[in-house]
């Protein structure tokens, strides 16, 4: 019995405008996914998204600093705001948890091989 020949499937690499702390991000996401989960048509989606995270951890380490009351409010509005955007995005990039499992109630079963992570980016963060 000869065994089924797999493809390998190349994971898509961070967009060239993202800096260090969002190619962080791009590299958990695209990890915690099947290799075949994205695509290049992804790309600006992805960091889009790897943009707003960041933001919204930078706002959210504003808030626990700040002691000024219309300081806190006005970031709360902004960290309402990125988590809405994050949420969009993550929904159009197929992201949440309900996308990961199939109508029976169970986790989707990974279909290709996955390529090691994006070695080259490990000291991202």
């Amino acid at each position: 019995m000869v065994p089924k020949q797999l493809d390998r499937v190349k994971r898509i690499e961070p967009s060239d405008s993202l800096g260090l702390a969002e190619i962080a991000v791009w590299v958990a996401i695209v990890n915690g996914h099947p290799a075949d989960w994205f695509d290049e048509g992804a790309v600006p989606t992805m960091a889009q998204l790897c943009r707003h995270v960041v933001v919204a951890d930078r706002i959210a380490t504003m808030i626990e600093t700040t002691g000024n009351n219309a300081t806190l409010l006005n970031l709360l509005t902004h960290q309402r705001a990125e988590s809405d955007t994050i949420r969009r995005l993550s929904m159009a990039l197929r992201l949440t948890p309900q996308a990961l499992i199939n109508h029976n109630g169970n986790k989707q079963k990974q279909g290709s091989v996955i390529n090691a992570p994006h070695a080259r980016f490990a000291h991202a963060s």
